[in-house]
């Protein structure tokens, strides 16, 4: 009786992580489709139904289902709107471009059929691109550019101020040649 007791409670434990993870990896996913200004309304994407269940919000399921939700977040990665068009195939293929493995389900092929289901939602396939995205994010907001980038203009913004301060504490001094 205890072994069953403890598969049991084992079972439970590892679904409250995997549905402990998928809501930190579908709010994830918003805040970077929404540049961390996700709209009141989806800040919880999930409701909770009469029977007690969680479901994803509506307006989550059809932006997974559309890819716009992915389309978003690679448009900020980059910065570049072109990527606001993008099927999943293309969001797919642009992951693996960009060097970032899928970690494919054994059970269930990540295809564009898959991930534009939507009743029911393929939340395992979803959660095998989020977690891509997730990667592709990491990598390319820690990239060495990005990095060098970014100390160069406070490189060349602490000169500045330096040059100013330099030149605010000299003033009132007069420096006579001899």
């Amino acid at each position: 009786m205890e072994r069953a007791q403890r598969l049991h409670c084992g079972g439970l434990h590892n679904w409250a992580s995997k549905a402990a993870k998928q809501r930190s990896s579908v709010r994830w996913l918003l805040s970077k489709a929404y540049n961390n200004r996700v709209p009141e309304i989806l800040k919880d994407p999930f409701y909770r139904d009469h029977e007690g269940q969680d479901h994803l919000k509506p307006q989550i399921v059809v932006g997974l289902g559309n890819a716009s939700i992915y389309c978003q977040v690679l448009s900020n990665i980059y910065s570049d709107p072109n990527y606001q068009s993008l099927n999943h195939w293309s969001i797919l293929q642009t992951l693996s471009r960009k060097g970032v493995p899928l970690n494919e389900s054994s059970d269930q092929p990540l295809t564009e059929t898959v991930l534009i289901q939507t009743n029911p939602l393929r939340i395992n396939a979803h959660m095998t691109v989020i977690e891509a995205l997730m990667v592709l994010y990491a990598k390319e907001v820690a990239s060495s550019g990005r990095i060098s980038s970014a100390l160069e203009r406070y490189v060349i913004s602490v000169t500045h101020k330096n040059a100013a301060d330099a030149m605010s504490s000299t003033r009132g001094f007069n420096i006579a040649h001899t």
